[in-house]
């Protein structure tokens, strides 16, 4: 596995599956474990490449299903949330922030079964820095 695979060698996760979505991306599904260390958290998102996101359950939606996307620039962190189809723009955010929002998702705290904690996504060439033109 090219650059989605980063996350394999950090404590307390394990990998489900690899998906192709042509001719745009690749997708890396992965779980958290139980007992899913802080500190493999901090160096899951500080490790995240540039040209990836890291996509989970948003831990603020209540009921309905909603995403939040993260990407990093250096030690920049640009969030999406995601509702209804509803793509707003992207939002900077401190990294305890993000950290916050990724060891309070459902899924990350509580894995399912088969069900994927997380996605890391090769972001598409055509929206490599759509994060940071909004910003500009």
């Amino acid at each position: 596995m090219p650059k989605g695979d980063y996350p394999s060698g950090i404590a307390g996760l394990r990998f489900l599956q690899e998906r192709e979505l042509p001719p745009v991306s690749t997708c890396w599904d992965f779980q958290t474990i139980q007992a899913f260390p802080l500190d493999s958290a901090r160096r899951l998102l500080s490790d995240l490449p540039e040209d990836c996101q890291i996509d989970f359950f948003d831990p603020d939606a209540g009921q309905e299903e909603a995403w939040i996307f993260v990407r990093r620039v250096g030690s920049r962190y640009f969030v999406q949330r995601v509702r209804h189809g509803s793509f707003p723009p992207w939002d900077e955010q401190p990294f305890t922030s993000v950290l916050t929002s990724f060891t309070s998702s459902p899924l990350v705290q509580k894995p399912a079964d088969s069900f994927a904690s997380f996605t890391i996504s090769s972001i598409p060439d055509h929206q490599r820095y759509e994060h940071i033109k909004e910003k500009a």
